[in-house]
């Protein structure tokens, strides 16, 4: 007997759960790391890949490729935030949700 697969909801855009505040303690992480300024990067990474991100900030290619592949709020805070949304107490809700 076959099953039939279970459905499931994906969110890549923000649109059902706000993740800034995860993406922001990430980069922070990878600027607390690096030596970076937290603003600029911020204002680089929106709607970029974090391969292009982090090929733009540091000088060395494999470290680029590895930290674009890393998770850098586990390796630089020891926890990564809720698996969720946010990364402080689980899904966020957007404006006027």
């Amino acid at each position: 007997m076959t099953r039939a697969p279970r459905p499931f909801l994906v969110d890549m855009d923000g649109t059902l759960v706000d993740s800034t505040v995860a993406v922001e303690n990430a980069w922070r992480a990878f600027c607390g790391l690096h030596g970076l300024d937290l603003a600029q990067v911020l204002a680089f990474a929106h709607r970029r890949p974090t391969l292009a991100t982090t090929s733009h900030f540091l000088d060395d290619r494999a470290l680029a490729e590895q930290e674009g592949a890393a998770d850098p709020g586990r390796r630089a805070g020891g926890q990564r935030g809720s698996r969720h949304g946010a990364g402080r107490g689980g899904p966020c809700r957007g404006p006027g949700r």
